[in-house]
């Protein structure tokens, strides 16, 4: 568990109750702990580590709801403690988990809003984006997928997000001329358009762009080619471009 251990480095005057549950924490004397924890609460009421006692204990119930609602407990009650964004991490992964995918979204999403300094939003988002992907909104998803391989490139959940991803999809056109004045670009679009092809007119800075297309594969974006450069038209290309979902 995540900084757990540095605070009792830290702070030298950890209570003896909260130090030792933290010990037979690890060393996974878990009853032992869960009664060192329950007396350090109820002799320290108002010490700093209490979310963190409360914390250690939502891990130990054993009843997945009842651990529900203390994770839930603590979020609420120490909104700005060190647990908080761990305890509505397992709050949503709780609903996750019941098949409760709306209310995941919405944890999940309120988590990555309020904590933006957590280290846990790339498992966060990545949680989302399955979520997402659950209830039908793949766009979502994949858009979420994409931010986790864009903003934590060196997080375990990259690797996952780019498994999750769908093989990149491409539409081709016909690159033919451009021009600086959109006039000139309307009229040869009007002339290609007059030859059968759908038209483009792409502007980019202050060029415009004039394509035919888009076809849904390079062999119709081929055909295309060799049929206008037959009608004269030189220096053109195949233009591919990557789909957006």
């Amino acid at each position: 568990m995540k900084f757990l251990l540095l605070i009792i480095l830290l702070f030298l005057d950890v209570p003896k109750s909260y130090r030792k549950g933290v010990e037979l924490y690890n060393d996974h004397k878990f009853e032992e702990a869960e009664g060192c924890f329950k007396d350090f609460i109820t002799t320290n009421k108002d010490d700093t580590l209490i979310p963190n006692a409360l914390y250690y204990l939502a891990t130990l119930e054993k009843d997945g709801e009842k651990a529900f609602f203390a994770f839930m407990k603590i979020y609420i009650k120490y909104y700005n403690s060190q647990v908080a964004d761990d305890a509505l991490l397992r709050v949503a992964k709780y609903h996750y988990a019941k098949g409760e995918f709306k209310n995941a979204v919405v944890r999940f999403e309120e988590l990555i809003g309020c904590y933006k300094n957590s280290d846990l939003l790339p498992e966060a988002t990545y949680h989302l984006s399955t979520s997402c992907r659950a209830i039908g909104e793949s766009k979502k998803a994949n858009a979420n997928f994409r931010k986790i391989i864009r903003k934590y490139p060196n997080s375990d959940y990259a690797k996952l997000a780019e498994e999750e991803l769908p093989p990149p999809s491409y539409k081709y056109a016909v690159q033919i001329k451009s021009y600086k004045r959109k006039k000139n670009a309307e009229r040869l679009g009007r002339k290609i358009k007059e030859l059968g092809y759908k038209v483009v007119i792409a502007k980019k800075k202050n060029t415009y762009y004039i394509r035919a297309g888009y076809f849904e594969s390079e062999e119709e974006a081929q055909k295309a080619f060799l049929d206008l450069k037959d009608k004269g038209f030189k220096n053109i290309y195949i233009l591919r471009k990557r789909c957006r979902d």
